[in-house]
């Protein structure tokens, strides 16, 4: 059955024109922009097109890995809230997961041009690879935990908790436990959508940390592969840094302005000497230079400005894709507009009609956050 779909996502400067071009939840073509003008230069030209149906073209073939470099900003962009509003709707997102920061994390991940440096490695990009193809529950599952199905969270005697996962691929989601524990998690939450792993001091605390989770987290700087950056909660320190061996060129250097990660092959060379992220003029993208290599992010591409009025972590220089201050700035929380899922992340609102994603209705979980109901 031809099925048109059409998502508008943010508001003000950023509308993502989210024209899937393939039914990804019913494994049928239908028309689009994409495939109704291919040499749209949104669509990236007859090239473009190409790429975008290439891993599809042959349902009976295996899966394969698609070159996100290689992807149009417009099927990057409908990619990431498919993947992201079929992530909630399976498993309920928690942290890192609503919607709309999910929407943000999935766009670096699968448009080059926003992010053409630190590109994901290893099990974040297995991970992002997953999350690109997912059509079902089942795939959401094995994306997330490494199975295709959730983890039941353990029982305790007392108490709302948060665990890591031991099933599957152990130390990879964050789940938000019932008191006094039961068989479904309330929400969870992938670590790898940050880069990051799951760590838990106790058996009822758990969060996404950097490489050394709680364990003697004393100094910041490179350990390894990881970019380590230490905070004090309550009477615990933790990792809040990255292991650069998830992304960019995998190393871990430090040049004056902390911990960062090495850019890919490829990135233009740059003058040493401004590894601390800084925002253009224009506040368009922040820009730093690591290890003689440009690392660039395009915060407008995302639908953010460029804000370093805050410190920036230099290991993960994203974070001055926000914005604030502006009268327009969303802040509010998640809610339903009829059956539109709406999120607010780093200032920006996301939208996501759940019917024309193939979706069911969209709802407020005890949560607080928004998600369209499982298909």
């Amino acid at each position: 059955m031809k099925r048109r779909a059409a998502l508008a996502v943010g508001s003000g400067a950023l509308t993502l024109l989210a024209v899937a071009c393939v039914d990804l939840f019913h494994d049928t073509d239908f028309p689009t922009l994409c495939t109704t003008n291919p040499a749209d230069p949104a669509c990236g030209g007859d090239a473009g097109i190409d790429v975008v149906l290439a891993d599809v073209r042959d349902q009976n073939a295996p899966p394969a890995d698609i070159d996100f470099c290689s992807l149009p900003s417009l099927a990057a962009r409908e990619a990431a809230v498919r993947s992201c509003a079929l992530l909630g709707a399976c498993e309920q997102p928690l942290g890192e997961a609503s919607f709309g920061a999910c929407v943000v994390r999935a766009q670096l991940a699968f448009d080059c041009r926003v992010n053409p440096a630190l590109r994901p490695r290893g099990e974040a990009a297995a991970f992002w690879q997953c999350m690109y193809r997912a059509k079902t529950c089942t795939d959401i599952h094995t994306c997330s935990f490494g199975r295709e199905q959730s983890q039941p969270c353990d029982v305790v005697s007392t108490g709302k908790y948060i665990q890591c996962n031991s099933f599957g691929t152990a130390d990879r989601v964050r789940l938000d436990c019932p008191a006094p524990g039961g068989p479904a998690a309330t929400s969870t939450e992938p670590c790898l959508l940050q880069g990051r792993r799951c760590a838990a001091p106790d058996p009822s605390t758990a969060s996404c940390t950097g490489a050394l989770g709680y364990a003697s987290c004393a100094t910041t700087g490179c350990q390894g592969s990881a970019a380590v950056a230490c905070e004090t909660v309550g009477s615990l320190s933790r990792d809040r840094g990255l292991d650069c061996a998830l992304a960019g060129g995998g190393r871990c250097v430090d040049e004056g302005a902390g911990p960062s990660c090495t850019a890919a092959e490829g990135a233009p060379a740059c003058d040493a000497g401004a590894s601390a992220p800084f925002c253009e003029a224009t506040q368009r993208a922040v820009v730093s230079c690591v290890d003689g290599k440009e690392i660039r992010i395009d915060c407008r591409a995302l639908g953010l400005a460029c804000d370093d009025s805050s410190p920036v972590p230099p290991y993960e220089p994203d974070q001055a894709c926000v914005r604030r201050g502006a009268i327009e700035v969303c802040t509010g929380p998640d809610a339903c507009e009829g059956n539109t899922m709406v999120s607010c992340a780093r200032g920006q609102r996301y939208e996501a009609d759940c019917t024309r994603l193939g979706l069911g209705a969209c709802r407020v979980l005890p949560s607080g956050r928004a998600a369209c109901t499982a298909p």
